[in-house]
């Protein structure tokens, strides 16, 4: 809808470059690829050294899967903003896309010089890095990154991710623990509270998941919730309160085929196999 209303504001003003590339850019979310480079194409007829543009027009190409004439565009927008770090990173990414790892390379710490500051500059260093197998260097990128920006979601989404992958929940824990604190993304909950199982410590998952559970607004967040505190309870021998989770998630959602596995996996592990198939097949008539 915002797109909509976007087009209908840039087909009246047609003359405002910036509009247009606002509007450009939301296409390229949208996956409009080829709308987004007309929009561009529009802005360089006027301005034949628009940058932004031309950046615009390489990601466009992107989507259109034509690496060779997105690069050609970036490097050309370099040409006439040759300090912008989003264009160098693109440019590295394109790099990285074609195969060329040392240019790739080239281009994102040229990318980091121009702008040392921008946490999100850093990010993709670091994204490139990983993607080689330098995890020491890319450690290095995403702590500059936070250090830049130690309030910033992504940045601290993308340091638990960095640890998580290598096995290093102690590590990931801090920066999770802040995701989970200022979000209301309840993934991020989540995330926590299977650490804090990983991490032996499932009273601690426990708490967590109940605050989540306990959000009447979201019937399936919080019957999410429920179904992992069920796990973790039955696993700890608690089974009566097991049952009871699960149960009341499937109150909360009716028909959900998680918590009709899990329930169906009770019941196996208690040697009910009737009331096991039962559940079990309510679940694959839920989900097919």
């Amino acid at each position: 809808s915002a797109l909509q209303e976007l087009v209908r504001a840039a087909d009246l003003l047609p003359r405002d470059s910036e509009l247009q590339l606002l509007v450009g850019n939301f296409m390229l979310m949208a996956g409009r690829f080829e709308d987004a480079r007309s929009r561009a194409e529009q802005v360089l007829a006027r301005e034949p050294t628009h940058a932004a543009a031309q950046v615009m027009r390489g990601n466009a190409l992107v989507g259109l899967k034509d690496f060779t004439a997105a690069l050609d565009e970036m490097e050309l927008a370099l040409t006439n903003d040759p300090d912008r770090a989003l264009t160098l990173a693109n440019v590295g990414a394109l790099q990285l896309m074609r195969g060329d790892a040392v240019a790739a390379g080239e281009a994102f710490a040229n990318a980091v010089k121009a702008e040392p500051t921008a946490p999100l500059i850093r990010l993709a260093f670091a994204s490139y890095l990983i993607s080689i197998g330098k995890l020491a260097e890319a450690e290095e990128q995403l702590k500059q990154a936070y250090s830049l920006a130690p309030g910033e979601a992504v940045v601290n989404r993308a340091l638990a991710v960095f640890y998580i992958r290598l096995g290093l929940a102690a590590e990931a824990e801090p920066y999770l623990k802040q995701l989970s604190e200022n979000s209301d993304d309840p993934s991020v909950k989540f995330s926590l509270a299977r650490l804090y199982v990983a991490t032996k410590r499932p009273d601690n998952a426990l708490e967590l998941l109940k605050g989540v559970a306990a959000d009447p607004g979201t019937p399936a967040v919080s019957a999410e919730a429920r179904v992992q505190m069920a796990a973790i309870l039955f696993g700890s021998g608690r089974r009566a309160e097991a049952h009871q989770q699960v149960d009341e998630a499937l109150s909360q959602s009716k028909n959900n085929p998680r918590a009709l596995l899990l329930k169906a996996s009770f019941f196996l592990e208690e040697e009910n196999p009737t009331q096991a198939i039962s559940v079990a097949e309510a679940a694959t008539k839920a989900d097919p």
